[in-house]
């Protein structure tokens, strides 16, 4: 028999009896991008990786709507940055070169990592402030920049961007 305390919910904030703590939320759901980007490029499905990205927009776009109304600058910042990132394609263009996280260079390959870690830490602040639809979108953003990645550094003939790929 299933006590009566199970069923009673807060006034304030309704709880699921299965809730996990914010911290292990925000965890599972970084370390899910980056397995779930890391898995699209060894199978090398850039498909998924384009129709994440192009989701990626709709939804950010949205979330930069609803920020913009209820006049949140943090999430504005996070969506706008990553919408950003995406429609520039900063992992396919950069300097004279046209490649960003090209397998030969090292450099380029750390400064693709940088571009990431303002996503890493929109999602973090997303989720901690319950702002779900910019989550899921800078959330697609990381799998899509995490596969653009991966895929860069295992092949050096061949190179992905948000929307692209190209043979060298």
């Amino acid at each position: 028999m299933i006590p009566p305390q199970v069923f009673i919910r807060e006034a304030n904030e309704p709880k699921p009896v299965w809730s996990l703590p914010p911290t292990v939320q925000i965890v599972l759901s970084l370390l899910s991008a980056v397995v779930a980007g890391y898995v699209t490029a060894e199978m090398e499905m850039h498909t998924v990786c384009e129709l994440a990205s192009l989701a990626a927009l709709l939804i950010l776009f949205c979330a930069t709507l609803k920020a913009i109304k209820n006049w949140c600058v943090v999430e504005l910042a996070f969506a706008s940055y990553s919408i950003a990132l995406v429609v520039l394609d900063a992992f396919a263009f950069a300097g004279n070169q046209l490649l960003l996280a090209f397998a030969g260079n090292q450099l380029f390959v750390v400064t693709a990592i940088l571009l990431l870690v303002p996503v890493m830490c929109g999602l973090v602040v997303c989720l901690d402030r319950k702002a779900w639809l910019c989550a899921l979108g800078t959330w697609l953003v990381l799998f899509s920049g995490t596969s653009v990645l991966t895929f860069n550094v295992y092949h050096a003939s061949r190179s992905w961007g948000f929307f692209s790929q190209w043979v060298a």
